[in-house]
């Protein structure tokens, strides 16, 4: 037999996300009300991260062809 038992007992997590990318989450002992000026800096943060992520694997893939093309000189050589 299950027993139907009412609480008042409520759970507040925010969920912050950048298109599908989980930005970061707070439960209700971190923050009774999420500031907003923190919210805007860590995306700020974020999309700062993502944009020098990206520039690093525009980097590697210049190099990855810079020695693919160097390769391919030696042998026709």
């Amino acid at each position: 037999m299950q027993e139907i038992v009412e609480s008042d007992l409520v759970f507040n997590i925010s969920v912050y996300t950048s298109d599908d990318n989980l930005i970061f989450y707070s439960l209700p002992e971190q923050h009774s009300q999420p500031d907003v000026e923190v919210i805007l800096e860590k995306m700020a943060d974020v999309k700062r991260q993502q944009k020098t992520q990206k520039i690093i694997r525009n980097g590697r893939n210049k190099i990855r062809t810079m020695k693919q093309i160097l390769i391919d000189v030696a042998i026709k050589e």
